[in-house]
């Protein structure tokens, strides 16, 4: 898992645990380089546990992403700039750790853009990362409508890519 690539899906709300995920990425990161960042301390919080977000973090990242040549992908959406949750933080992420920020605004433009419209302008990239062994994919967020457009995208972007044989196979490597 230390050589793993991660891409994050997470339209709206949907964004918060990858939010989460990135900041305990950056702390790992710091931790690191020998820098020694202040933890919030919640009344009643405990200590670092195995199995926790920030084990889980270092298992993934290993020796650290810019070393490791780690790519973290996130592809965020909402209506318009005025909804765009955690802005100031995911543009420090997109700069401290080389994140890749994909935002899609549905209702910015006369042109609605959706997630899984970036999606499928990456495809190749897409399809390279989810066809190979190097990549864990997180999809949170409206689980009605956007999952299955972005698992169609998915699947399309192998398909197109010639990563499968066809959209059944496709459907099957995403389960």
């Amino acid at each position: 898992p230390a050589s793993k690539s991660i891409v994050m899906v997470g339209p709206g709300t949907g964004v918060a645990p990858f939010v989460g995920f990135l900041q305990e990425i950056s702390l790992c990161c710091q931790q690191k380089q020998g820098l020694s960042p202040e933890r919030p301390s919640l009344p009643g919080s405990r200590p670092t546990l195995p199995g926790s977000r920030p084990a889980v973090a270092s298992r993934v990242l290993g020796g650290g992403l810019k070393k490791q040549k780690k790519k973290l992908t996130l592809y965020f959406g909402c209506r318009s700039q005025a909804d765009w949750l955690y802005r100031d933080d995911m543009e420090t992420f997109a700069k401290s750790l080389d994140l890749n920020l994909r935002v899609a605004f549905s209702r910015q433009d006369r042109k609605k853009v959706y997630v899984q419209h970036l999606i499928n302008e990456d495809a190749d990239t897409i399809a390279d990362h989810l066809h190979g062994t190097d990549t864990f994919l997180y999809i949170c967020g409206d689980g009605a409508n956007m999952a299955k457009d972005v698992h169609a995208a998915l699947a399309d972007a192998l398909l197109r890519r010639r990563k499968v044989k066809d959209l059944d196979a496709a459907t099957s490597f995403l389960q």
